[in-house]
């Protein structure tokens, strides 16, 4: 009896390490796809030349930034989904109960039919995607390009008043959560499921996977590395008084500085590893800053006559 419940025991550890063992290589591949997708989107906004190795820890720990960033917006996101369904729901609860119960019978008919839940989904996905996830590809070169995208003012502002962000990207998880439940939405008992509608489910399936892909490329382009730490040489050179440099990308064969010199031109200077031996960081200054500068730096230039 006692060799047979120890067998048992056995056999239960084995299983769950088995498990746990799968889930593990799972969660870093999901971390490490996180991380890479954030940090070349990073990248590629900043302008700086992507020299990314193929294998790097720091996708791993740019994903479990994100993943942390983006669960520290669900408070936010299930603040906003409640103040939704109040807004919803609340007219509906002040109706007299004959036609609250109307109401309550029409949306169970419109949910019955199996197509509609899955159209709905298909729409939401499209809003979201087209009108506020893509938005931040218009963001790139932005360190030392022309300046900040025209196209997109209102992201514009958040960029630069970026305490606002949570909010943003709780919008965008919510966006998510909401298709994601539409494609969970249960089929009645006894539906056929036509070709049509097993295609409509496919595209919602692939639009909910380009709603979470796109999650981290926003997180690189607008929240992440928004600090950069402030310099007082570019290898061994040192810089003059009117002469400010950030650290911007450590790569695997070069280090990429920021630069600006005089006070207004800037300009990304890459240096080989070996002549960066010694960098000393005298402090950091927020992305935002730098970015909000720059544009009352062009401003000015193109005010004058």
């Amino acid at each position: 009896m006692a060799n047979g419940a120890l067998v048992g025991l056995a056999e239960r550890a084995k299983s769950l390490a088995t498990g746990f063992g799968t889930y593990s290589a799972l969660g870093s591949f999901a971390l490490y796809v996180l991380g890479y997708l954030a940090l070349r989107f990073h990248l590629t906004a900043l302008g700086v030349g992507t020299d990314l190795a193929v294998l790097d820890e720091r996708y791993l720990f740019a994903g479990a930034n994100c993943l942390v960033y983006l669960a520290s917006t669900l408070p936010i996101t299930v603040l906003a989904g409640a103040l939704t369904a109040a807004l919803v729901y609340g007219p509906i609860r002040l109706l007299p109960s004959g036609a609250r119960e109307a109401v309550g019978s029409a949306c169970r008919r419109w949910f019955a039919t199996p197509s509609r839940a899955t159209t709905l989904g298909i729409v939401v996905a499209l809003v979201v995607i087209q009108l506020f996830m893509r938005q931040c590809f218009f963001f790139a070169n932005l360190l030392v390009g022309p300046g900040l995208p025209n196209e997109v003012p209102w992201l514009t502002w958040l960029v630069l008043h970026d305490t606002f962000m949570p909010l943003y990207f709780s919008g965008l998880l919510l966006g998510v959560l909401l298709t994601g439940a539409l494609l969970a939405w249960p089929l009645p008992e006894g539906t056929l499921v036509t070709p049509g509608l097993r295609l409509k489910r496919i595209l919602l399936s692939v639009l909910v996977a380009i709603q979470a892909l796109l999650l981290p490329v926003n997180y690189g382009v607008l929240v992440q590395g928004t600090s950069l730490a402030q310099v007082t040489a570019l290898g061994a050179e040192s810089l003059t008084a009117s002469d400010e440099a950030w650290l911007v990308w450590e790569g695997k064969d070069t280090i990429t500085f920021l630069v600006r010199r005089h006070g207004t031109a800037r300009s990304l200077v890459a240096l080989p590893r070996s002549e960066s031996k010694r960098i000393e960081i005298v402090g950091y200054g927020k992305l935002p800053d730098l970015l909000r500068a720059k544009t009352s730096t062009q401003e000015e230039s193109n005010a004058k006559p």
